[in-house]
């Protein structure tokens, strides 16, 4: 009788821990399956906190509180373009896609840039009230694209300089496209010169 009872206690226990291991294997997979989102999460919200810095960095220039980074700031020249010759642009037709000059060029992850170049327009018209195209496109590794870029206007004026810098997010991928032209459903022409590329130190 003692064996039996002996017998049937081992049994339960064994059929305790193996609960227990049961148990303890879906708990690590949950914490497995937690920290995985975790880190999705994490990335999720670096990539917006990138797209808050370069939405606020864009509203600011359009309203005119910001033109550029400090003064303070030290920069290292990355290009030098159109300082002997100036880069025309016409676009005629209405209804046609964008008229660009377009580079493309490799990208440093985390590093911030200033663009800047001097622009002279005739009678550029169209219904996007910023049809002068002096920007980036930059494709992330996740999905998406930035569309960092300088607020020029429309119309016609005289030469003027304008730059905007933009943080290259760690998830770019490994070029961006360098677009100077006009863009949408406008028309009219459009002169570059003096442009810059620098790293921001």
């Amino acid at each position: 009788m003692k064996a039996l009872c002996a017998s049937f206690f081992s049994l339960l226990m064994l059929m305790s821990s193996a609960d227990e291991l049961q148990e303890n294997i879906q708990l690590k997979q949950k914490v497995s399956e937690q920290e995985k989102k975790n880190i999705l999460t994490k990335k999720e919200n670096s990539l917006l906190e990138e797209k808050v810095k370069v939405l606020q960095e864009k509203a600011d220039r359009v309203e005119g509180r910001k033109s550029g980074l400090s003064p303070k700031s030290e920069s290292i020249e990355i290009a030098r373009l159109f300082a002997d010759k100036i880069l025309e642009k016409e676009k005629k037709d209405l209804e046609k896609d964008g008229c660009y000059k377009s580079w493309r060029r490799d990208v440093k992850r985390g590093k911030t840039y200033r663009f800047s170049v001097e622009i002279k327009s005739e009678n550029v018209i169209g219904q996007h009230p910023n049809p002068i195209k002096f920007g980036l496109m930059q494709p992330l590794e996740a999905g998406g694209v930035q569309w960092p870029s300088a607020f020029v206007g429309k119309g016609s004026f005289d030469w003027k300089k304008v730059s905007f810098t933009y943080a290259v997010p760690i998830d770019a991928k490994a070029a961006y496209l360098l677009m100077l032209g006009i863009e949408g459903k406008a028309t009219g022409k459009v002169f570059f010169r003096n442009f810059l590329i620098e790293e921001i130190q």
